[in-house]
């Protein structure tokens, strides 16, 4: 019988819950010939060791719960978290088995089950389907991205009695002291939820000052066994939101346009603990970490202050990457890798969405940073609604060549998704575009089936010039791999001859 990775029995408020990210069971939802591509730049990523959590497919801790779990307890609720996707990955537990064991021994009275992305509907909703069966009068919430933009979908399933919209902590805290205390659910701010047959919204609630938030329960989890596991990688939030509108992100609608930061010193305090409990690699999941350039650069000024011995990760634009200085600063800190969004190389697709950028800054950036020492991942969009045939092979093209010449480490070549909530989704007319597929689980960057259309291209036309590009970067990466592999024996062989 497999051991638990969590060995919390005690009764408790709250359970929180992230769910198994791509299960089996949802295979049929992923493009097979993406599934190909990403295990390509998985082996290639690994045997480099260049650290992407994105393609190095390690778990890291639900930092998201975490900071939940902490903000509850500090309002004197008792809560635990369960990470059904460390246990499935370290034992193959089954999910809805872990969670029936998890209800059975801490025994609460709310279950909170993040949905962050379109793709852990299916999980979520299978999880809440179980725990009905052993816990029928159990108070079930959604909450995290892909929740707050179809709450009414969620809720209209008849499974799940709440969603918290947006950022959730205070929200939570609300909400549960209304359940514990049975009071009515009206006055929580952001909050949808179920009366009866219909579905309430509650008004939407302001952001918190992050100032507020104590750091994220880390001594709920199984850190020893999650390093283990993952080689020392951890993820820690620095800042929420970002002031760019960027028509395909969920980051307008759930951020209400904001980018506000963390104390500089609360974040270094947190990658302290990091790093004094095991952790290696911590990915700075921010949407936009050098959006405020005085803040990220005492961020990395606590860190090198505070000889962590870290090495970390960040999201950045290609316009602060034409500031070298900052590279400069930040990689003394540690960082050697940045993840950015590219999105396109057509200049008529990039005017088109306004990244504020050109091919020449571009070039410029890339080059920064490969001198500076930081390796730069990126993601290209296929499908953005100025996309023609040629604007798309176009952008592959030049994808392929950034990679094959080292100046881009991995490149996440991705779909663009009409996704609710975002402007792309909300008003596809006025894009000129048409959905072609609405089911939630579908909405994913390497789907399964064709998502929209362009304005010159079919939704049928984008899927397949997108699966073309996937074939090809495939290929690259492969013969890449192949080349590494080739350096590396020859280096041993020459090695081995000398001695």
């Amino acid at each position: 019988m497999a051991r638990p990775l969590f060995s919390d029995q005690d009764p408790r408020d709250v359970l929180l819950v992230q769910p198994v990210i791509r299960h089996p069971r949802e295979a049929h939802l992923h493009s097979p010939a993406f599934n190909r591509y990403f295990h390509s730049m998985q082996r290639l990523a690994a045997e480099t060791g260049f650290y992407s959590l994105v393609t190095r497919g390690v778990p890291s801790p639900p930092t998201h719960l975490l900071s939940l779990a902490a903000y509850l307890r500090a309002r004197h609720v008792s809560v635990a978290v369960a990470d059904l996707n460390l246990q499935y990955l370290a034992t193959a537990k089954e999910p809805e088995a872990e969670l029936i064991d998890r209800l059975t021994s801490t025994k609460p009275r709310i279950l909170g089950i993040s949905a962050m992305e379109s793709y852990l509907l299916d999980a979520a909703l299978r999880l809440v389907h179980a725990a009905r069966q052993v816990a029928p009068d159990l108070f079930i919430v959604l909450g995290g991205v892909n929740a707050t933009a179809i709450d009414a979908h969620i809720l209209q399933t008849g499974k799940v009695d709440a969603v918290v919209r947006g950022e959730g902590e205070a929200t939570l805290a609300d909400l549960c002291q209304a359940v514990l205390k049975q009071r009515s659910l009206a006055g929580v701010a952001g909050l949808s939820w179920r009366q009866g047959e219909r579905v309430v919204r509650n008004p939407d609630r302001p952001l918190l000052d992050l100032a507020t938030l104590p750091l994220p329960a880390r001594d709920l989890y199984p850190l020893e066994q999650i390093y283990a596991l993952n080689g020392g990688v951890d993820a820690v939030y620095g800042s929420r939101g970002c002031p760019h509108r960027c028509l395909f992100c969920h980051g307008p609608a759930f951020w209400k346009g904001h980018w506000r930061g963390r104390r500089p010193d609360h974040v270094v305090q947190e990658l302290t603990h990091i790093a004094n409990t095991g952790g290696r690699v911590v990915f700075l999941y921010d949407m936009n970490f050098g959006h405020d350039r005085r803040w990220a650069l005492a961020i990395a000024d606590g860190i090198v202050n505070a000889d962590l011995g870290l090495i970390w990760g960040c999201e950045l634009r290609v316009d602060q990457m034409l500031d070298r200085p900052f590279l400069e600063a930040i990689h003394r800190a540690g960082c050697r890798s940045a993840f950015v969004g590219i999105e396109s190389l057509d200049p008529g697709s990039l005017a088109a969405v306004d990244k504020g950028y050109g091919a020449r800054q571009l070039e410029e950036a890339l080059e920064n940073a490969i001198q500076i020492g930081i390796a730069v991942e990126a993601t290209v969009m296929i499908g953005l609604p100025a996309d023609s045939a040629a604007a798309i092979r176009g952008t592959t093209d030049a994808a392929i060549r950034l990679f094959e010449d080292d100046r881009l480490r991995l490149v996440h070549y991705f779909l663009c998704v009409p996704w609710p909530g975002t402007a792309l989704g909300s008003s596809p007319e006025r894009y000129g575009i048409d959905v072609a597929c609405t089911d939630p689980g579908h909405m994913i960057t390497a789907p399964s089936v064709p998502l929209a259309s362009t304005r010159h291209l079919s939704a049928r036309e984008v899927f397949d010039l997108w699966e073309e590009g996937v074939a090809r970067l495939c290929e690259a990466a492969l013969q890449k791999l192949m080349l590494h592999r080739l350096r590396k024996s020859f280096g041993a062989g020459a090695h081995s001859m000398s001695g």
